[in-house]
């Protein structure tokens, strides 16, 4: 009998260079779990997931990470109380320099179903250079769903739509 697929959203950063994956591509994204109360998390993509946690000693420092199913793992920032079983609230993130704060690498795969740009109020001030502007983003962000980005808002993140593999 073969387990469930697990289905969740992602929250891809920003690069400078052309976005992949697409829908119907597969990746293998280094993330880190992103939870209510935490800057990143976007609260409508917010999901509850069933994981079983580890706690990892690496160089001196402790690492927590949480098996989600299908041999994916995701590192927690915020370390929990307890290891073991547990249920985990909010989404993914895909953090492409993941390796910089942690030694633990996460594993797997996940398959994009679906790719929504991510917004957030974008407030520029002019600067002393003609035609610059500092930009400052406030407020909710939020999953943008149909046509073109509202004036004053800017694409901030993308969510996938993923399923483990």
């Amino acid at each position: 009998m073969s387990t469930p697929m697990t289905t969740l959203w992602m929250i891809e950063d920003l690069e400078f260079w052309p976005d992949e994956p697409a829908p119907g591509q597969v990746c293998e994204p280094t993330t880190y779990w992103a939870g209510p109360g935490m800057p990143e998390c976007v609260p409508e993509l917010v999901h509850e997931v069933s994981a079983r946690v580890e706690q990892i000693t690496v160089a001196g420092r402790v690492e927590q990470l949480a098996h989600l199913g299908h041999g994916f793992t995701t590192m927690l920032r915020d370390h929990l109380d307890t290891v073991g079983d547990v249920t985990l609230t909010g989404h993914l993130v895909w953090d492409r320099y993941l390796w910089t704060d942690y030694r633990t690498r996460p594993t797997g795969r996940a398959l994009v179903t679906a790719r929504r740009p991510v917004i957030q109020r974008a407030v520029g001030t002019p600067t002393e250079y003609a035609g610059w502007y500092s930009v400052e983003y406030q407020g909710p962000r939020t999953v943008h769903r149909d046509g073109p980005v509202p004036d004053g808002y800017s694409i901030v993140a993308y969510a996938l739509s993923v399923t483990l593999h």
